[in-house]
């Protein structure tokens, strides 16, 4: 495995760096466009108004509550996931398109969800489970 040359293995653009990967690719768009809907429907308080997109997707919403929890674990697996699609298109030559990066983000994040439903954790928090079954519907409508 080498070092990359630069150019974005999914839409040939010079100025791949980790930004672009996870955030700008031109192939992403419709991604971004459906989690900000999600995150808007989740109800995370208007006056905080995500979705900035350059430092949230990064770092993350900076709050104290189980829906920013949630919402951070939603963009953990998605930011995840468009990083090993990158991956196994450059190292393995396998291009998954958006259609199929979308049926595979969901599968994650169900996965994730009905994983977290079962954790004694997430039992002890406070409408965590209701919680959960709000996002999960949301992005079963939406993603």
């Amino acid at each position: 495995m080498g070092y990359s040359d630069g150019t974005c293995s999914i839409c040939s653009n010079n100025g791949e760096n980790l930004e672009h990967v996870l955030l700008n690719c031109e192939s992403l768009v419709e991604i971004w466009n459906r989690v900000e809907v999600i995150v808007e429907k989740f109800d995370m308080d208007s006056d905080n108004v995500f979705f900035d997109k350059n430092s949230d997707v990064f770092c993350g919403i900076l709050r104290a509550n189980i829906k920013s929890d949630l919402v951070n674990c939603l963009l953990s697996i998605i930011r995840w996931t468009i990083w090993k699609r990158r991956c196994t298109n450059k190292y393995e030559n396998k291009l998954i398109n958006v259609t199929a990066l979308k049926k595979w983000i969901n599968t994650e994040i169900y996965t994730h969800i009905q994983t977290l439903k079962k954790t004694k954790l997430c039992n002890k928090i406070k409408n965590c489970i209701k919680e959960l079954n709000i996002l999960e519907t949301i992005i079963k409508s939406t993603l």
